[in-house]
């Protein structure tokens, strides 16, 4: 195996090469200080497993890790951090990392991440090696049915794997999914099947008659279903079960008009596994930003509020923020942010109106007394961690604190424009909009149009102009598709 370890501070790369020059004799190790110089030695020197601090000069390792997997995406790497943060973590899962070790760095962990790395990279070498052998076989004529069965098995894999491994929410990774699989087998009759309070549901639709015909065949084998391994009830449907270990979150289902053959279940097989390791990753993810959604929520609930009204604009103006967010077509993750944000605005605001450092120890010391998670894998509970949450809230906090200001500059702090974050400017026009919106319905007198055009008013001034044109057209959407507010304590629709 050819090792690199990439890290400003030579003393520690020196000691991780004698580590591993005395674990691997036969090993190469190669140790670079900068980024830069690393990423030019690769395309003659490629490495198979890599050790990347986060923190570089000239260039981060996670831009270093994302230019590594554009070369070879099957290079193993490791990322080396002193302070892992939840958005580092996240970026670094996106762009491919196997795993963290977190500084100080001790022999012990190497090892251990080593043992998987070397075996993923291994498999994957082998992998190759086999595609490129019946390449060469069909190359030379050497034909057999068998190889090429092979030979599509694995392409067909990968692909899947390519269209997917980037997707990290469950709604969109089994849409992109079903498209895959009902090209892989030639029919329209793809479903996944998620399992909830020990029954299966469909969360895809095909069309009413189809769905109401796969619904009625699951139902019927339900039992057979659940207590087997099978992959087929007839020779013309095929099951491809969605688990991993101890963890079993549904199944794939798919029919057809023709029989499936053996190869076809072993595809199925291997893309419903890469499905619940996609799925537990995304999990994982997903679990420690609602674990702060859970805190911030709680924070309001055992606060002694007692005022309806200001509840009412702390739910109506995280619903609004969220449907905007997603109008707006941000990623999952933001508009996570900025729903936990709009609530923690709200919790702040109704504590002392200001933003200062004895709220914010509050939310911390809440936070300390929170039960830990006990029954999750190391690197779970690493994610999870108490020092990675309050790094989130640190990030919900910066959101909050601009949103009062003023696009043109004019407000306390006196920040303008595009330097006010994104989010913040965000939850500038949902909020404002929630306030008037409640404060007329209480008044007897709602029109939504009118509350947007004397926003308008304020445009570029208190609100930017772009995304208060942007929250117009959004309002007119949800106007003509429904009722966007029918109550105050139905929400939006």
């Amino acid at each position: 195996m050819n090792v690199t370890i990439i890290d400003d501070n030579k003393t520690l790369t020196d000691a991780i090469k004698v580590s591993l020059e005395n674990y691997k004799p036969q090993w190469s190790i190669n140790i670079f200080n900068d980024g830069v110089s690393a990423l030019e030695s690769i395309p003659t020197d490629l490495p198979d497993i890599m050790f990347i601090d986060i923190t570089l000069p000239e260039m981060s390792g996670l831009d270093i890790l994302k230019e590594v997997k554009s070369i070879d995406k099957d290079i193993q790497v490791i990322m080396i951090t002193a302070y892992p943060t939840i958005d580092n973590i996240k970026t670094a899962l996106r762009y491919g990392a196997l795993d963290f070790i977190q500084k100080p760095v001790h022999m012990k962990d190497i090892v251990s991440v080593l043992q998987t790395a070397t075996d993923k990279r291994q498999l994957l070498l082998d992998s190759r090696e086999v595609i490129a052998n019946l390449i060469k076989s069909k190359e030379d004529a050497i034909e057999t049915s068998d190889m090429f069965s092979l030979l599509d098995r694995t392409l067909m894999i990968d692909n899947f794997q390519k269209k997917t491994m980037n997707i990290n929410n469950v709604n969109e990774f089994i849409e992109t999914s079903v498209n895959e699989l009902k090209i892989i087998f030639n029919t329209p009759y793809v479903y996944f099947y998620l399992i909830e309070d020990d029954k299966p549901m469909r969360v895809n639709s095909v069309s009413s008659f189809n769905d109401s015909k796969a619904d009625k065949f699951i139902e019927a084998h339900n039992e057979e279903i659940a207590g087997s391994s099978r992959m087929n009830i007839s020779e013309r449907d095929i099951i491809g079960y969605i688990r991993f270990e101890k963890l079993y979150f549904g199944f794939i289902y798919i029919y057809r008009d023709f029989d499936f053959k053996a190869r076809e279940m072993e595809i199925l097989s291997t893309t419903a596994l890469y499905s619940a390791l996609k799925f537990k990753k995304i999990n994982v993810m997903r679990k420690t930003d609602s674990h702060i959604g859970t805190l911030i929520l709680t924070l309001i609930t055992l606060s002694n509020i007692k005022d309806t009204d200001f509840k009412h604009i702390v739910e109506l103006s995280g619903k609004i923020s969220v449907k905007f967010s997603e109008f707006l077509k941000l990623d999952i993750d933001a508009i996570e942010e900025i729903r936990y944000a709009s609530f923690l605005y709200h919790y702040l605001k109704a504590e002392n109106n200001a933003f200062d450092i004895e709220s914010f120890s509050k939310i911390i010391e809440h936070m300390l007394c929170e039960p830990s998670e006990i029954d999750m894998m190391d690197f779970e509970n690493t994610i999870s961690s108490k020092t990675d949450q309050i790094v989130l809230l640190q990030k919900l906090i910066n959101i909050t604190s601009y949103i009062d200001e003023h696009f043109d500059g004019t407000g306390k702090r006196e920040f303008k424009g595009e330097k006010i974050p994104f989010e913040s400017r965000i939850l500038a026009i949902t909020t404002a909009f929630s306030t008037i919106f409640l404060s007329d319905i209480k008044n007897g007198k709602v029109d939504i149009k009118k509350i947007v055009e004397n926003m308008y008013k304020l445009c570029n001034k208190h609100f930017d102009g772009e995304l208060l044109y942007r929250f117009s057209q959004f309002i007119d959407e949800c106007s003509k598709d429904a009722q966007l507010m029918i109550k105050v304590n139905g929400g939006i629709k």
